[in-house]
């Protein structure tokens, strides 16, 4: 319970407003660490004191005003004594009053400051924390990687408060993006700017509406690549992997020839580990691929696939250590032993264009389309009836397997 209410001063405040006494419960019966006290001259002004138990410090008192606002009880902190003295107090609480007489809430302006304050940077770095849906190792492969990239694109955002960057600001960058690196690299960079909004705004309830929402129909359009390496450029493409990447990078080299021959996605690719390979079985697992764990997938080893990995199983303990995990290894910017992750070659066909590759070399050689479908992990039962019923054993994908790799054998010799 309050004390009367007294004139608030300096003076009082360190006489009389004291902190309960140790051992002093409250009505619950739990221990009472608090107190508060009234001013006499404003009405709802006061100072709460807090019981401090160590020695070497005094106890702690804040001012405060407590009045309705719109019908609402409101409390707001004004600051501590003696950083700010009682008559300075008592007018800043005149001041505030002054606010919630009109129906402002001095709590909730706080709040939308602070979360208006939020900058880009720390947005960013919350967002590149925050686990996904997918688990957070695969965030960390697909998402990490490109994020720094991003926040350097807008790096003259990352100061900015959030709150302050608006629909006209998203809608010019998106323009000059596309104007300077294309129109998909400009829809990526926004797209990364909205997620990492939206997540803050989880956090900041405060901040206004996504900006982004400005792109609705003005984001560019995409036509998704589709476009196999030709079996005539096939040849050269062979000799520049076993000739000038070997030499350089075997690791490298045969995570291409990897991806060509099982048509895997890049990171599915080349995040292999060891204990996933399943030399007596013939098999390869992905514990997390597109879609989550939901979709983990096996697939058979051809004899190609055999060699390849046994290659790496005698070659990777000379470079990078007997318990290197990684089926393709390799040193990070910090020297830290990590998986391959920036596939991409200068004149080259992108890593994804193998797995087209692959798929048509899978069609030539007689492969029937649900079956290519399962090799792939593409979705095998839409509107087919008859597909949802269809279990192929492994024995049966095998020999699928070892057909496409001989086919893509002869296309290479």
């Amino acid at each position: 319970m309050a004390a009367t209410p007294f004139k608030l001063t300096n003076s009082s405040l360190t006489k009389r407003c004291l902190p309960p006494a140790p051992g002093e419960t409250g009505a619950g019966g739990n221990p009472k660490r608090q107190r508060l006290y009234f001013d006499s001259e404003v009405k709802g002004f006061g100072v709460v004191v807090t019981r401090n138990d160590r020695l070497d410090r005094d106890h702690t008192r804040a001012f405060f005003i407590q009045r309705e606002v719109n019908g609402q009880p409101r409390r707001v902190t004004l600051g501590r004594f003696p950083d700010l003295s009682a008559d300075e107090a008592r007018k800043r609480a005149q001041e505030v009053v002054a606010q919630m007489l009109r129906g402002i809430d001095p709590n909730a302006e706080k709040r939308r400051r602070r979360s208006r304050g939020i900058t880009l940077e720390a947005a960013a770095d919350d967002y590149k924390s925050k686990p996904s849906k997918r688990g957070r190792s695969e965030k960390a492969d697909l998402t990490q990687r490109n994020h720094d990239y991003f926040l350097s694109v807008l790096n003259d955002w990352k100061r900015r408060p959030l709150g302050e960057i608006k629909r006209q600001d998203v809608l010019a960058r998106h323009k000059r993006l596309t104007g300077d690196k294309g129109p998909v690299a400009a829809n990526n960079v926004l797209r990364w700017f909205r997620a990492v909004y939206n997540a803050a705004m989880i956090v900041h309830e405060d901040l206004p509406p996504n900006p982004t929402v400005v792109l609705g129909d003005r984001w560019n359009k995409e036509v998704r690549k589709r476009s196999p390496v030709t079996w005539d450029r096939l040849g050269d493409w062979s000799l520049w992997v076993e000739g000038e990447l070997r030499l350089r990078n075997p690791v490298r080299a045969d995570l291409f020839l990897f991806l060509l021959f099982t048509g895997l996605r890049s990171t599915d690719a080349a995040t292999v580990r060891w204990d996933e390979v399943n030399f007596n079985k013939r098999t390869l697992h992905r514990p997390c691929p597109k879609g989550g764990e939901d979709k983990a997938f096996d697939i058979p080893l051809s004899d190609f696939h055999i060699e390849l990995l046994q290659r790496r199983k005698q070659e990777n303990p000379i470079a990078y250590g007997k318990k290197c995990p990684w089926v393709f290894p390799t040193f990070d910017r910090h020297h830290h032993l990590s998986h391959v992750s920036e596939l991409k070659e200068a004149g080259q066909p992108s890593p994804h264009r193998l797995r087209d590759t692959f798929a048509t070399a899978a069609h030539e050689a007689g492969v029937m389309l649900f079956d290519i479908k399962i090799l792939m992990n593409h979705e095998a039962s839409g509107n087919d009836v008859t597909e949802g019923y269809m279990r192929p054993t492994m024995e049966h994908l095998a020999k699928q397997q070892e057909k496409i790799s001989r086919f893509l054998l002869e296309k290479l010799a």
